[in-house]
């Protein structure tokens, strides 16, 4: 359990969890923050790579001093399957979920996009506003995915509508959610 709010310090994760199973990290809804200022890309706040059977909840994770040109990972997973994503705010930075099956990421709040590559993932009941300032591909991106569940998501691309003459001028996400070489999936 986390006790209070933690910035990661320069040029590392916050939480770095790899190669083990079985763990809980349960934030009490306390920050997580990595500041892309004294991070050079690579990092994020919360990273688990080859974790087996673990979760994430109550977490407030937080991108400081980021932009689109120069953005950080907020929660950054690879290779690591049967997990739980719950009840936490993605805030300024991206979130991605790589190469991992049996996923349930539900009840999340974000105002970045959540790309999520895996098997068997079931993705529920999360609110995702994009920022209008930024441009994206999608608010919910699903690729390389087969036997998937989306539902009951709130997406908001924060597309304003208007046609620029150059894609860099363009604003927000015009999808919501986007599904990529998937297959057998509900949405």
């Amino acid at each position: 359990m986390l006790t209070g709010n933690v910035k990661a310090s320069a040029y590392s994760s916050c939480l770095n969890i790899h190669d083990v199973a079985n763990v809980q990290v349960d934030c009490q809804q306390h920050s997580i923050a990595i500041d892309r200022n004294t991070d050079s890309g690579g990092h994020a706040a919360i990273a688990i790579t080859n974790v087996n059977h673990y979760s994430i909840s109550g977490c407030t994770l937080i991108a400081l001093n980021t932009s689109q040109a120069a953005s950080v990972a907020t929660l950054y997973v690879v290779n690591s399957p049967s997990g739980t994503i719950t009840n936490n705010s993605f805030n300024g930075g991206y979130v991605t979920l790589s190469g991992s099956d049996n996923l349930e990421i539900s009840h999340n709040t974000s105002d970045s996009p959540i790309e999520v590559a895996g098997n068997n993932a079931t993705i529920e009941s999360n609110t995702i506003t994009l920022n209008s300032t930024e441009l994206y591909s999608a608010a919910l991106l699903l690729g390389d995915s087969s036997g998937s569940t989306v539902q009951f998501n709130m997406v908001n691309g924060g597309w304003d509508g208007a046609y620029r003459q150059t894609w860099e001028s363009q604003v927000g996400a015009d999808d919501g959610i986007l599904l990529q070489n998937v297959e057998n999936t509900i949405v």
